[in-house]
């Protein structure tokens, strides 16, 4: 794939049930590890809220990532002002997927390195992301896009 075959741009808000569709594979795909995944959520009312706010908000954003013409990956994040816990403004990075066929083409690398362009402007020091310990794909992506560990999260089953 050549790089003019492939580009990232803001999602329109009409491409929303396109980036809902995408967002479910991605809860498809991450409740293998845990399977606790509510996979109707984001394809509901509250999922299309979810991504005309990201579309729309001065606070969030959702690129797109598309190869001839076709969306075959999304990436949607915010950003928090300082306070709290934090002394910096800082982003999110919430939930990106990208197509299996896509994968290690440089559609990942690209939606990051737009998201990191976004939070620069916005005048952001840092960026979080979260990825389930066992989607070491994800992690080993994300480490390769220059994320570091920064915290961990645990959990305890209730029974």
């Amino acid at each position: 794939m050549t790089k003019k075959d492939m580009f990232v741009r803001l999602a329109r808000q009409d491409e929303c049930k396109v980036v809902q569709d995408l967002n479910h594979k991605l809860f498809v795909h991450d409740n293998q590890f845990f399977n606790d995944l509510n996979l109707q959520k984001k394809k509901k009312k509250e999922g299309e809220e979810y991504f005309k706010d990201k579309i729309n908000s001065s606070k969030g954003v959702c690129f797109v990532a598309e190869v001839d013409g076709q969306v075959v990956g999304y990436l949607a994040g915010r950003f928090f002002d300082a306070g709290g816990a934090y002394l910096a403004r800082h982003a999110e990075l919430d939930n990106m997927f990208v197509e299996e066929e896509h994968r290690c083409t440089g559609v990942g690398s690209a939606l990051v390195k737009e998201f990191a362009k976004w939070c620069k402007d916005n005048g952001l020091e840092k960026i979080f992301v979260n990825a389930f310990s066992p989607n070491t794909r994800a992690i080993d992506f994300y480490n390769k896009s220059g994320f570091q560990e920064y915290s961990t999260t645990l959990y305890q089953d209730i029974k």
